[in-house]
């Protein structure tokens, strides 16, 4: 039976120790989430997203419509490990958590993914994805699928994909009272917790597939690990960054998910 994602619970180290001694040593450093202050302090409430915008990757030209928001520092480690090959896609199908403008289908797909799913619960998103994606991938590129949906809730059923990327909005605290800025920034734990239930209880993953996950120490990283580690997750940090541009505490985790074998759960 799979953990409630409602009401999640954070194991000591001890706990993990003694269940998941492969895990131990990555959980005992997770960081405590910061301060209600330092978090105001490193995360931006400030864009203005009722106006069109253009935002650039490498060579590739994006129009940002109204309502979508522009791709922040941490989209861009996902974009880049995409872009580096990093993160495999080359044949893949591929599915992106959070469609937003369509960065990462349009990379996907001139890295060769066989299929993109990308799903995102905003319309003006979805709909910005479909656009951008149809104006930059010539015909004869990736298979897209684009839908609105509340994490997995309108993938088809049955269906299963070999690699997930997913920049959640994790910061665990509210840090503003538009809507539109909690939906991108702050929705806090249960997002996560949802996710990797969903992703289970739908078994979303192929058997040797891979989930990559951007984290912050905004989040409730320890809670958030527990509940993977008991869905039967295994947690590895690719890479760790520390934007002083942003705030000194501020820390970015990039983490990758897999199915944990039987013998270690």
């Amino acid at each position: 039976m799979l953990p409630d994602p409602l009401h999640p619970t954070e194991l000591t180290n001890s706990e993990v120790k003694e269940s998941f001694p492969h895990f131990y040593n990555l959980y005992s450093t997770l960081p405590r989430m910061l301060s209600k202050k330092r978090i105001l302090a490193a995360v931006d409430q400030n864009e203005d997203i009722n106006s069109n915008r253009v935002y650039i990757y490498k060579d590739l030209k994006f129009e940002i419509p109204p309502g979508v928001f522009e791709p922040s520092k941490t989209s861009e480690v996902i974009f880049d490990k995409l872009y580096d090959g990093t993160i495999q896609v080359s044949g893949a199908r591929y599915l992106v958590m959070g469609a937003g403008a369509g960065v990462e289908a349009v990379i996907a797909s001139k890295k060769d993914a066989k299929m993109i799913y990308a799903l995102d619960i905003h319309r003006g998103s979805v709909e910005a994805t479909k656009q951008i994606f149809r104006h930059l991938i010539p015909y004869g590129g990736s298979q897209l699928y684009v839908r609105e949906s509340n994490l997995f809730e309108n993938l088809p059923s049955g269906l299963h994909v070999d690699v997930i990327t997913f920049n959640p909005p994790g910061v665990s605290i509210p840090i503003s009272d538009n809507p539109d800025v909690v939906r991108v920034t702050s929705i806090g734990t249960t997002i996560l917790t949802r996710f990797f239930y969903e992703l289970q209880s739908k078994k979303v993953l192929d058997q040797n597939g891979e989930a990559f996950v951007m984290l912050t120490n905004s989040s409730e990283l320890r809670k958030i690990i527990s509940f993977a580690l008991l869905n039967g997750l295994a947690p590895s940090i690719l890479e760790v960054f520390f934007d002083k541009s942003r705030y000194q505490y501020y820390q970015t985790f990039l983490f990758k998910f897999t199915l944990m074998p039987d013998d270690w759960k």
